[in-house]
């Protein structure tokens, strides 16, 4: 069933990637509201992403210290709103790199 699923994905793979993208630029810099179910939504596209590429955890790790180096930026500047919703980007991305860095430990450990 998941090959089924990734099979049919695979095509559209640079298209999930290129959302996230747009939607994280969208959700950071456009919009002035947190929006709670986009920003999950958003998150859903990372997570099929990294499914369809086979990231590694040094991909979400990198990708948290960018909008770490964002949000540090960002408030040099005094933007205020913006700061914030980066901030919540950094601890989804971490959450993220430790529970993949986790799964790949107990992989390599049952070997």
């Amino acid at each position: 069933m998941k090959n089924k699923i990734k099979k049919f994905l695979k095509p559209l793979r640079f298209l999930i990637l290129i959302a996230f993208i747009l939607g994280v630029f969208g959700d950071v810099l456009l919009f002035k509201l947190s929006l709670g179910l986009f920003t999950l939504f958003i998150f859903i596209l990372w997570l099929l992403a990294v499914w369809l590429f086979e990231f590694t955890a040094k991909i979400s790790f990198y990708l948290s210290f960018a909008f770490l180096a964002l949000t540090l930026l960002l408030m040099t500047f005094k933007v205020i709103i913006i700061p914030n919703k980066a901030s919540v980007w950094i601890y989804l991305f971490l959450f993220l790199a430790v529970v993949q860095q986790l799964i790949t430990l107990l992989k390599e450990s049952k070997r």
